[in-house]
């Protein structure tokens, strides 16, 4: 209730923007609509929705909205925390709420963005409930079975909902056959929601017009630069962010040195435990005003030859350059450092896959944007899927301090992380 007040007063000094206004000059005419769609983007159904919402009053989307990000804080909650825990898991999500860049939504306008990011992420969590039961063993209703279904096609209408669910959806597919022999009619509808969602991304003539529209829009040299060069970019876009702005990293390092010193004081655990946090406050020393009082950090974005990396030490070697290297190393070592600190944290095998592979596929979708020529002009929305993991990632560690917790012990014992 306190985080749907807070949400739905904030949302009253929000107003329509950048591509929200242009959304709303479009005509709600189905076919026109569908047959323009198709030739511009695969994302029909997100899209669809923004122009119905462009043509309503402003607090129809307002109180949508705010709902929809009750309910992605919710279910970020049901899916890190046991059944017992969650009302202070509700504090936590709170927190990382209050803490949460919003300023992200704002970059295409806040209904278009809202639309294609919050709401995709939110219906994801959703349809995962029948998958968290199916892998836990226990009945799902044929009712959550219904409502997953559409729930599930509105996600995966958004290529980097579809890209982090599939390889999750393949593990849990995989392991029920290994169990039973067989999936089930409905883990089958499941199935076939994805092949028709990747056949519509990958057929959709829209999808390569926009691209090579936006080569030349964005980036005229894209098909000029190299893979690694792109990579080396997208991840400086990464670090810049994560490093200097970001806040909700600092409190997974604060988590995981607060294990870390809990479990063992000693050895590797210890150091790789604390190198998320140390890292975090030196970039924090470095920066102090763009964390604490928001702006954007400077951008070096050099273009790094890889043929005069041997020339590193040699006073030629453009200090541009060098400064840029050095944040491509750091911000390796603090994504990096993070999944380690996960597996040296957690002591159960399969949870350290899982939340392993989470944490990896939530990284890979902002790093993905290597392969996109919007990688500077998409700004910070491209990180909001790995932000979602991230929250998550944070309550699994809150929920395993609690129980680690001697004044907790008692009061949760039997309860599973």
């Amino acid at each position: 209730m306190v985080l749907f007040i807070l949400s739905s007063i904030w949302h009253q000094s929000l107003w329509f923007l950048n591509d929200d206004l242009a959304y709303a000059r479009v005509p709600i005419d189905p076919a026109l609509w569908v047959i323009g769609d198709t030739m511009w983007s695969s994302r029909l159904l997100g899209e669809t929705v923004v122009v119905l919402l462009m043509h309503c009053p402003i607090l129809v989307w307002q109180m949508l909205d705010a709902c929809m990000m009750v309910l992605f804080c919710y279910l970020l909650v049901y899916h890190a925390f046991p059944r017992r825990m969650r009302g202070i898991g509700m504090w936590g999500v709170l927190i990382l709420a209050l803490l949460f860049p919003v300023e992200l939504f704002k970059t295409a306008g806040w209904c278009t963005t809202t639309v294609q990011y919050l709401w995709p992420v939110t219906a994801a969590l959703f349809a995962m409930i029948p998958w968290r039961k199916v892998a836990e063993g226990e009945l799902v209703p044929r009712g959550l079975w219904f409502v997953s279904f559409p729930a599930l096609l509105f996600a995966l209408n958004f290529e980097m909902v579809l890209a982090f669910c599939a390889p999750l959806f393949v593990l849990l597919v995989v392991r029920k056959y290994r169990a039973d022999g067989k999936l089930g009619r409905f883990l089958w509808a499941h199935v076939t929601i994805f092949g028709i969602s990747a056949l519509i991304i990958a057929l959709c003539p829209g999808n390569r017009v926009r691209y090579f529209q936006e080569i030349k829009t964005w980036w005229p040299d894209y098909a000029s630069t190299s893979l690694l060069v792109k990579g080396m970019l997208s991840l400086e876009n990464m670090g810049l962010w994560f490093l200097f702005q970001d806040k909700l990293t600092l409190v997974f390092g604060v988590l995981a040195a607060w294990l870390v010193w809990h479990r063992s004081r000693r050895g590797i655990m210890c150091v790789i435990g604390l190198l998320p946090l140390v890292i975090k406050v030196a970039a924090i020393a470095c920066l102090p005003g763009t964390f604490f009082f928001g702006g954007e950090a400077v951008p070096a974005f050099w273009m790094i030859d890889p043929h005069e990396l041997p020339h590193l030490l040699s006073p030629s070697f453009h200090p541009a350059m060098r400064e840029t290297l050095t944040l491509l190393i750091v911000a390796s070592l603090l994504f990096f450092a993070s999944m380690a600190a996960i597996w040296f944290i957690l002591y159960e095998g399969r949870e350290r896959w899982r939340l392993l592979l989470i944490n990896l596929l939530g990284m890979g979708t902002s790093f993905s944007m290597a392969f996109s020529p919007t990688l500077f002009a998409s700004s910070s929305r491209i990180f909001f899927v790995f932000y979602a993991v991230l929250m998550f990632l944070i309550l699994k560690l809150l929920c395993t301090c609690i129980l680690s917790s001697r004044w907790m012990a008692g009061e949760w014992k039997g309860d599973a992380v």
